[in-house]
């Protein structure tokens, strides 16, 4: 996953993971009361899972990674994961990938990974779980447990109606958790997920009103930054511009130093030496 959306992922599996078991327990009938969280590091070759859950006795391991982006490489670290926590633990290992949008859904992910010989021989095969987000049921989620519930609001069921499930889902969150600081916490990890899908204004005015967002300084941090480097690519758009109808092209590296520039003030500082430059090359950012 990439940031913000790794690290807020990692805290609502922390904060509530309980949640999280709950629902991964009655989806895969294991016993959600009796599962211990284990250290998800793998010490021998620096790896670190995202959950992993034993359970008693012969009924092994729940092993969970999250996704938001293209990974063409998801199969094969499932597979690494799998092999290096079943060798520490003794026991079978079941791994389940959670799709959050569909830019995560890499091609060919099948939940089975099979290795051949160069005669097709199979050698290998490997299967796991994966969740789409986006195809469950918005209500199923939201009316779930409160630690899972921010997953329904990223369903393609609760697009055409999101203002109300997002006030929904907020009124149990000010209604079932005890303090206005984890209340706040559960509401601004669920606005930063949103960002995987919606803009910052429609999230802005998704949680306007909504009292424990007010008092966020994680929400309030996230959206600023939302909105500076939304103003920046709206000037790179511009300096590319400019640059191309003054010279008619650029080489891909000016263009790629453009697109990796968030700095507003550089970016129009750029744009001002267009007038001036005689050489796409001259631009200094």
């Amino acid at each position: 996953m990439h940031k913000p959306y790794d690290t807020t992922l990692k805290q609502m599996l922390n904060v509530f993971g309980a949640d999280w078991l709950a629902w991964l327990a009655r989806r895969y009938g294991y016993p959600a009361s009796e599962g211990t969280q284990l250290n998800p590091e793998i010490d021998t070759i620096q790896l670190a899972a995202d959950q992993v859950i034993r359970f008693p006795g012969d009924l092994g391991i729940l092993h969970l990674e999250v996704q938001s982006s293209w990974d063409g490489e998801l199969a094969e670290r499932m597979l690494e994961y799998n092999v290096f926590l079943h060798r520490r633990e003794n026991v079978a290992v079941h791994s389940v990938a959670i799709l959050l949008r569909r830019e995560a859904n890499v091609p060919g992910l099948t939940g089975t990974l099979t290795r051949r010989r160069h005669d097709g021989q199979r050698i290998l095969e490997f299967d796991y779980d994966i969740i789409r987000v986006w195809e469950l049921s918005a209500d199923e989620l939201l009316n779930s447990h409160l630690g899972i519930a921010p997953l329904g609001l990223l369903t393609d069921d609760a697009e055409p109606r999101l203002p109300e499930l997002v006030h929904q889902f907020a009124k149990r969150v000010e209604t079932e958790l005890p303090t206005v600081a984890i209340q706040s916490q559960l509401l601004a990890s669920s606005s930063i997920l949103l960002g995987l899908r919606y803009n910052t204004l429609q999230i802005n005015s998704l949680f306007t009103g909504v009292q424990p967002m007010r008092e966020s300084s994680m929400v309030q941090a996230w959206l600023a930054e939302g909105e500076a480097k939304g103003q920046a690519k709206g000037i790179q758009i511009s300096l590319i511009a400019l640059l191309e109808q003054k010279f008619g092209s650029i080489p891909p590296d000016v263009e790629a130093r453009i697109q990796a520039s968030n700095d507003a003030t550089k970016l129009q500082a750029a744009i001002r030496q267009v007038l001036s430059i005689q050489s796409p090359n001259e631009l200094v950012l």
